[in-house]
């Protein structure tokens, strides 16, 4: 199965007719506008994968930081009373 996000990509491709040459060889893909396509591809998934990660650690700091203030917040409350 081909992944879905390849399946809408158009890749050039350069054909050259000789009598000598296999048939299989007659036309081949541009290689680079592949390497682009490629390299835009991975791009694309650095810049997600990225994304994701920059999420997850925003939500970790949040919560940690929001237990560190709670924490601040009860031992102060705590000396104010006992007093």
């Amino acid at each position: 199965m081909v992944d879905e996000s390849l399946t809408r990509i158009s890749s050039p491709v350069t054909c050259a007719v000789s009598l000598n040459d296999s048939p299989a060889t007659l036309c081949l893909p541009d290689r680079e506008t592949e390497r682009d396509v490629v390299r835009r591809l991975a791009n694309k998934k650095l810049v997600g994968k990225g994304e994701e990660l920059l999420e997850e650690v925003r939500q970790k700091l949040e919560e940690k930081i929001s237990q560190n203030v709670r924490d601040k917040v009860k031992d102060l409350l705590d000396g104010l009373f006992k007093e």
